[in-house]
């Protein structure tokens, strides 16, 4: 006897349907990515939103000084705390996703317009890339924490940190961590990021700069495969890239390294050291095979792997010549370590002097 689809599977299906039948859009629906994301990431409703943000905001003025003498950089303003659920953080960054790449998402449709692609074809290619963007968007949804928003590069906001406190409240709850300062850590790492990005301007525009370069060689790629007319996302995976891969790897890895180097020497001086310190050594807990499979495919395992890598950086470089002496050199993309010498340090140290 055939097993019944269980409910996302059913609302997939009827997604996948409505779509088909839909006037065909110039790119991914994002609605209807929103409501697939929706579908695999339930929500968890919490109470007393507005006390909730009152304890983070005095949190942060109580960790904010002591992320400053760790990292020995200064804070000018001080970041407003946004807390959400599931459903908010997929809204806001689809949003952005569809800000960030729509130069990308245009280009595909062009690309279909050359072929003189039919309705089946473009709604087709519409459906696959509105589905992977909804099953990525509901898969983390489930993942993040906290996170430091940069805002977008055509309008910068204000220092946004978002936190999705059902995570953090699931987590707190399946790791039986009542009563140790789980949030404390989120907010040390998060915190970090807002001074690096106030610290060094350049590294919100490189950032974006590595999102655009991006782009462009995914331009090289999709134009090489314009005989397909189905287009996917992971089209932008090709060979051209990988040097750009490569060089976002180890700005992220710094980035996280760093971010996380301070979360530990702050966490040092806190409660509960013992027991959050295994947390947050990104030591994954058992999972089904469908998610290690899906975290393979969207490239977590890599991710997690260069961040420890990018921690084990900044500790030897404090040790070797200290943490000012790495704010000092950071002055510049040019400075950012190479995977080379991310596993090798010295090399970087003998690069910089």
């Amino acid at each position: 006897m055939p097993k019944t689809p269980s409910a996302p599977n059913k609302n997939l299906l009827t997604n996948l349907a409505l779509q088909l039948i839909s006037p065909a859009a110039e790119g991914p629906d994002w609605d209807m990515a929103c409501a697939i994301a929706f579908d695999y990431s339930p929500n968890t409703p919490f109470k007393n939103r507005h006390d909730i943000q009152e304890i983070y905001q005095k949190s942060i003025e109580l960790i904010q000084p002591m992320v400053s003498q760790a990292s020995g950089l200064r804070a000018s303003a001080q970041i407003r705390p946004i807390i959400c659920d599931r459903h908010e953080w997929i809204v806001n960054t689809a949003s952005n996703m569809s800000f960030l790449f729509k130069n990308t998402i245009k280009m595909f449709w062009e690309i279909l317009e050359q072929q003189k692609a039919g309705p089946i074809a473009k709604k087709t290619t519409s459906a696959v890339i509105t589905t992977e963007i909804g099953l990525l968007l509901g898969f983390l949804s489930q993942k993040v924490l906290g996170q430091y928003d940069t805002g977008l590069p055509a309008n910068p906001a204000d220092d946004l940190l978002f936190i999705v406190e059902p995570n953090i409240m699931e987590r707190e709850e399946k790791l039986g961590l009542k009563g140790a300062p789980l949030r404390f850590w989120i907010l040390a790492h998060e915190l970090t990021h807002q001074l690096q990005f106030e610290n060094n301007s350049w590294i919100r525009e490189h950032y974006f700069y590595l999102i655009d370069r991006f782009q462009q060689i995914a331009a090289d790629g999709i134009n090489k495969a314009k005989k397909s007319a189905l287009l996917s996302v992971s089209l932008l995976a090709n060979k051209e890239s990988w040097d750009l891969i490569g060089r976002t790897q180890s700005f992220m890895s710094l980035i996280e390294g760093y971010a996380d180097f301070v979360m530990f020497s702050v966490g040092e001086k806190l409660s509960g050291y013992e027991e959050l310190k295994p947390v947050f050594s990104r030591k994954r807990a058992q999972q089904s095979i469908f998610k290690k499979l899906f975290e393979k495919l969207i490239g977590l395992d890599m991710k997690v792997s260069q961040y420890r890598q990018g921690l084990a950086f900044v500790a030897q470089i404090n040790k070797l010549a200290g943490l000012a002496y790495l704010n000092e050199q950071m002055d510049s993309p040019e400075k950012i370590p190479t995977l080379a010498e991310l596993a090798e340090p010295k090399k970087w140290l003998r690069r910089v002097e």
